[in-house]
């Protein structure tokens, strides 16, 4: 899939661990890609990353990818500097999309720790890689960087500074990330996994496992119901237009986070937002 960067932020792009505002994103810089992190903002892509050494793509497709147009705010490490928005030389980044499931793909996306993926690589797992280098996840800073393999390093752009980081202790802290093709992930909730029937022939038991997950709209589009919304205090709320079901939404404002609510209007989303003493309805 391709989409230009500064229109609409695009679904299924992929998130990192626990972070529900930060994908993983590629910058071609002097022909040598840069890897680095991008966010949703008021519906549009911005990004920021960190170099990478070789421009050499393995273990994604094509269709994994999208192109997308930077935005001002972007901001990429590389040089040893960081580079802003207009800086950066052809406006466009890239992002990593996956859409449907583990079914459908015959994969699904797990972050690892990196010790625990040097010892427990096989065949049915699969770093992803850009020639000999990785996104990598710095917990502790919250920050998405580049793992240079053939180094031992990690690169990452923390605000407008450039960092660095080779060392064995804190490397092992962080995340990389893998393609898994054995199965599907824990607590996944496709139809395949849903029920898995013992040797007996009865069903096992599931727990219930609560997903703090968000998806990716834009108002305007078709209503996703085929996908598992939150409603609100799980009943009609009263409205000047009689009673409706409203959603739980959220949306970054000039990068922070706004609680809001959605709802079906005529198979469209729709949302409001509140800021201050300003009700928002965007575009989004």
């Amino acid at each position: 899939m391709l989409q230009r960067i500064h229109t609409n932020f695009p679904q299924n792009a992929v998130r990192v661990l626990n972070q529900p505002n930060m994908y993983v994103a590629l910058w071609l810089h002097k022909d040598k890609p840069v890897m680095g992190q991008a966010w949703n903002d008021s519906g549009v892509v911005q990004g920021r990353g960190q170099p990478m050494g070789c421009a050499q793509i393995t273990g994604i497709s094509k269709e994994e990818i999208a192109n997308t147009k930077v935005c001002n705010k972007c901001a990429f490490a590389a040089d040893h500097k960081v580079y802003k928005g207009k800086d950066i030389e052809g406006g466009t980044i890239q992002l990593l999309i996956y859409k449907g499931n583990h079914v459908t793909n015959n994969f699904f996306y797990e972050w690892l720790p990196l010790p625990k993926w040097k010892v427990e690589r096989n065949g049915k797992r699969e770093q992803v890689l850009y020639g000999m280098v990785a996104p990598i996840f710095w917990k502790e800073k919250a920050v998405l960087g580049n793992y240079s393999i053939a180094e031992h390093k990690a690169t990452f752009a923390i605000a407008d500074k450039y960092h660095e980081v080779n060392d064995t202790t804190t490397l092992n802290k962080m995340l990389v990330l893998i393609r898994n093709t054995n199965g599907g992930a824990a607590g996944c909730s496709c139809e395949k996994c849903a029920v898995s029937i013992g040797a007996n022939g009865e069903h096992a038991s599931i727990k219930t496992l609560m997903v703090n997950d968000w998806g990716d709209f834009c108002c305007g589009n078709p209503w996703p119901a085929d996908k598992p919304i939150m409603r609100a205090l799980n009943r009609p709320m009263n409205t000047p237009r009689g009673p409706q079901d409203h959603y739980v939404a959220l949306w970054y404002r000039h990068g922070k986070p706004l609680m809001g609510r959605a709802w079906n209007d005529g198979g469209k989303i729709n949302a409001s937002f509140v800021e201050c003493v300003y009700t928002l309805s965007p575009a989004l």
